[in-house]
């Protein structure tokens, strides 16, 4: 293959039309030709031109025995000549074209036929029979390759075909025909593809580096369901150098053992990899934005656009209150008022790429920071345009604008300043506003919204921040509530003493298998557990040892996800279980429940490495909880 190109949409190519994505061969070299009796492509025929012919039996050929060419001699001894029969043929027909259509009388008609062109009752004899052989073996080749094609499997075509006097090309083509008649119905042609071969390992791909990135295996799961995340889990650990591979694989693109440029340029050029790193890039960038607060959305309400164009958006307003209906049942006719704004959509965007350097280093996540820091800036940016507009106080469909006196919802001069005087005031005032009837609206006030240099100011005021959510412009950053406030209020009548505290160590570090076991446990953080060390006994174990910590996640369970939990870890028998003080990530002591296994089960299990299949659990699990990865290969264990 010389030249090609990648067809994404659709495209027509010798008459047919094909869709995308496929690649579209503009120059190649044709090596080999293989002829099978049925094609992949319905749509391709062909038709071989060559052909051997036996003249008068003639063999060529040096290795003729003696007895062969005798009889090769013989037979052109006795057969007439040729070139006499070619000659007298040819002049009987000429003498017949000219004495044809002047219908002459027979006396006539002999004397316009020369003498020298008269041919024997002999030579005429031997030419008839000449022609009946021929037709005859011409007869027998033909019904014998009919016979051959359809191989007795098509008895109904080859009696037609030999009635018929049907061409061995016909009967092959009818043959076909029949056939792929008779198969299913499937897409085989390896040049159109739907999607690439491997679509569940293409999908198992985008998970696994996806959860890599740290995307959330539950928001995972939606897309691609729980098996697929899963198989994605024990892929986690795959190098980049190693997922260029799997795609060129996935592609049916040739691979060298090395890994060079052309691994690299191949590895981009296939359909699988720019797909996948696109989908594990907008996952993330997706995530971003999602974590990031927008105060916009909470004061302003959102619509659709059909275009780019500037659109005037229409809102219709009564007018007028309601009146009563009189005895006769009629009703009063009231007024709308039409209040319009104009909007107009604009796309934001930037592009990036993965460097030569980021795969050779296998630096996934220096490539993820881009989506990452895109997807806050999407969201950052809905507040800049919001906030921008909203400080430009623009002017509405009555000419006047948003915050004037005449909307009566603008409170000025130096007795203004944020205090809580003046916050009472504004309150006030924005109680007072009235609709077009002169109506007050009945709205509460809900947002304080101050700039990012009076929200301390705005938060200390008495009175202010319990009933109104304060927030700043341009500062949308979190305040990172205690860490113990994440546990869940319980609902009234409940007391907080039914939620366990659950110290996790093992493989239900894994969120999907934590919450298989205990479907209504709450996550809450990571946690330490000091003084104890981490053993690998067939499975997880702990023991006391001074100095030494424990990395493990935090878990509310309630009474049916302990009862679950005991049965899952063998308990008593297996493992025990006890309260220990874990240290949270600010520095916060809290009790919380581990397991440990007991006597009998260590003496029993000593010594004994992970099963490899539970050791990539508990490592992936460690990766999604953002804690540090205890699980490598079996260590030197200290029993000191």
């Amino acid at each position: 293959m010389k030249e090609c190109e990648l067809v994404k949409s659709s495209r027509t190519v010798n008459g047919r039309e094909i869709e995308g994505p496929f690649y579209h061969v503009t120059k190649s070299t044709l090596r080999e030709v293989s002829v099978v009796a049925v094609g992949a492509d319905v749509c391709t025929n062909m038709k071989v031109t060559a052909k051997f012919n036996l003249s008068n039996n003639k063999i060529e050929g040096d290795n003729m025995s003696e007895e062969n060419k005798k009889n090769v001699a013989a037979d052109e001894n006795t057969q007439p000549d040729p070139e006499k029969k070619a000659a007298t043929t040819v002049e009987e027909t000429d003498a017949q074209q000219k004495t044809a259509p002047k219908k002459e009388p027979k006396q006539a008609k002999a004397e316009a036929v020369p003498a020298a062109v008269t041919a024997s009752a002999t030579d005429v004899s031997a030419t008839a029979k000449e022609a009946a052989v021929s037709a005859v073996k011409a007869e027998r080749e033909r019904v014998s390759a009919i016979q051959g094609i359809c191989n007795g499997e098509f008895p109904e075509i080859e009696k037609q075909a030999i009635a018929s006097g049907w061409t061995p090309e016909v009967v092959t083509k009818k043959v076909l025909e029949t056939i792929r008649a008779e198969r299913p119905a499937a897409s085989v042609n390896i040049s159109v593809k739907a999607k690439p071969e491997g679509g569940e390992m293409r999908k198992t791909l985008e998970a696994a580096m996806s959860l890599r990135c740290g995307v959330d295996a539950d928001t995972l799961e939606k897309s691609y369901g729980a098996q697929t995340v899963e198989a994605g889990m024990k892929e986690m650990d795959m190098p980049l150098k190693q997922l260029l591979v799997e795609c060129m694989k996935l592609d049916g693109i040739p691979y060298n053992r090395g890994f060079d440029n052309e691994t690299i340029r191949a590895a981009f050029s296939s359909v699988s990899l720019p797909g996948i790193l696109s989908n594990v890039a907008n996952k993330k960038l997706l995530q971003s934005y999602e974590a990031q607060p927008v105060i916009a959305t909470k004061l302003c309400s959102t619509g659709d656009l059909n275009d780019f164009k500037e659109n005037d958006r229409f809102r219709l307003t009564d007018v007028g209150d309601l009146l009563p209906i009189a005895a006769d049942g009629e009703i009063k006719d009231g007024g709308l008022i039409e209040e319009t704004a104009k909007n107009q959509l604009e796309t934001y965007g930037k592009k990036f790429c993965l460097t030569r350097k980021m795969i050779i280093n296998d630096d996934l996540g220096a490539f993820m920071k881009v989506p990452t820091a895109m997807g806050n800036r999407a969201a950052r940016l809905i507040d800049q345009l919001f906030f921008s507009r909203l400080l430009a106080n623009p002017t509405q469909s009555d000419g006047k604008a948003l915050f004037s006196n005449a909307h009566k919802n603008l409170l000025g001069g130096a007795s203004s300043a944020l205090s809580a005087d003046s916050l009472k005031k504004a309150i006030q005032l924005f109680l007072d506003q009235v609709d077009a009837d002169g109506q007050p609206i009945a709205v509460e006030p809900k947002y304080l919204l101050v700039p990012t240099a009076l929200k301390h100011l705005a938060g200390q005021m008495p009175g202010a921040t319990p009933a109104y959510q304060i927030m700043s412009i341009f500062d949308i950053t979190r305040l990172i509530p205690n860490i113990i406030s994440r546990k869940p209020k319980p609902q009234k009548g409940r007391k907080m003493k039914r939620l366990c505290p659950y110290f996790a160590y093992g493989s239900n570090l894994l969120p999907n298998r934590m919450f298989r076991r205990c479907p209504t446990a709450i996550a809450c953080c990571p946690a330490v557990l000091n003084n104890y060390r981490l053993t690998e006994r067939l499975y997880a174990d702990v023991d006391y040892c001074p100095g030494s910590q424990v990395y493990g996640y935090l878990y509310f369970l309630r009474p049916a996800d302990l009862a679950a939990l005991d049965r899952y870890e063998g308990y008593p028998r297996t493992y025990k279980r006890y309260t220990v003080n874990v240290v949270l990530d600010d520095g916060t002591e809290y009790p919380a429940l581990v397991y440990e296994m007991t006597e009998e089960t260590k003496a029993a299990r000593n010594g004994m490495a992970y099963p490899e299949e539970y050791r990539i659990l508990c490592r992936n699990g460690a990766r999604l909880r953002k804690i540090p990865n205890s699980f490598t290969r079996k260590r030197k264990q200290n029993h000191e």
